[in-house]
């Protein structure tokens, strides 16, 4: 005689309910990336999906969300793009941070280097001073070497 288990249709209906709420879910995620995915290859393809034309035709675009794809619909629509991707209006904030990296990209690009190491006598001086022998020797004759490679 075999004992058949019943499933509790309370339980079964708190799965069921869970699963509804995580298909829900995921549902909304895919929506807001396959958006993203489709603005992005609007724009890469040179047309704004939220104004004019572009808003046209990403009404209408049913294929795949790269740049070339849009680019051929759009062509095939007979609109012409640039091929160079959209360039996003930048914020006063963004301008002004810009604008900063340029000069400070400008006094960089004729500003002398630092060398930040220190002298090979600064660091005999801090071998002493730390009693390391082996190390004071090796950087003293380090700097005979460099002193007379120097002298030919």
């Amino acid at each position: 005689m075999t004992t058949e288990i019943i499933p509790n249709p309370d339980e079964e209906t708190a799965d069921i309910r869970q699963m509804r709420e995580r298909i829900k879910d995921l549902t909304a995620e895919n929506k807001t990336l396959t958006e993203g995915a489709k603005a992005t290859a609007f724009k890469d393809a040179g047309f704004d999906p939220t104004t004019g034309v572009g808003a046209l035709l990403a009404e209408s675009y049913k294929g795949e969300y790269t740049a070339e794809a849009v680019a051929t619909f759009a062509k095939e629509k007979g609109i012409e793009t640039s091929g160079q991707p959209l360039v996003q209006k930048r914020t006063p904030e963004e301008r002004l941070v810009a604008a900063g990296q340029n000069r400070l990209d400008a006094v960089n690009s004729g500003a002398t280097p630092v060398n930040l190491d220190p002298s090979i006598d600064d660091q005999i001086a801090q071998a002493d001073a730390d009693g390391d022998l082996q190390k004071g020797i090796t950087l003293r004759n380090l700097k005979l070497l460099a002193h007379e490679q120097r002298q030919g």
